[in-house]
């Protein structure tokens, strides 16, 4: 559902999940710091599916 959300998101598509379902590997246009931007994920996208999912 996370890589489904952030392929919706203009300028970024997911590329891989990694063998071990703890990573996506994702290409982004523009992205000045990485860091900042894993943690927008995470916050925007991870806690909203979380909260439909888990209740």
């Amino acid at each position: 559902m996370l890589a489904l959300m952030i392929t919706l998101t203009p300028g970024t598509l997911s590329i891989d999940i990694s063998d071990d379902y703890k990573s996506i590997y994702v290409h982004s246009l523009h992205v000045p710091n990485i860091e900042e931007e894993i943690a927008t994920i995470r916050k925007s996208y991870e806690g909203a599916i979380m909260e439909v999912f888990h209740g």
